[in-house]
């Protein structure tokens, strides 16, 4: 069986968004040590198990995922929050622009 780590880094490589890479660690300072094995132009992201559970959800809307994680401040975690805002409000966005391009082209 696996052992479960504290920490954990994920990473993508942009030529390949399909997959997701991680490598667990017992420790934070451990973690940022492994970001030297990451290959270049990866974008990564450092997580910390908050919260583990045996019990598996009763169903997809069950939030009591067996793990969940917090995005630690390394790596891309700026940009992730960016997009995850700019995904919850892209019909708001696009509504923006489209009034912007109403009102200058009069």
């Amino acid at each position: 069986m696996y052992k479960i780590k504290e920490y954990k880094i994920t990473y993508l490589d942009p030529r390949n968004p399909s997959v997701i890479y991680s490598k667990m660690y017992e420790s934070e300072n451990d973690a940022l040590f492994g970001i030297q094995d990451i290959p270049d132009g990866m974008d990564f992201l450092i997580l910390k198990l908050k919260n583990y559970k045996e019990n598996e959800p009763s169903s997809f809307l069950d939030y009591s995922y067996k793990y969940t994680w917090e995005i630690l401040p390394y790596g891309y975690h700026n940009k992730f929050k960016t997009a995850i805002w700019i995904y919850e409000r892209k019909f708001l966005l696009l509504l923006f622009l489209l009034i912007i391009y109403l009102i200058t082209k009069k």
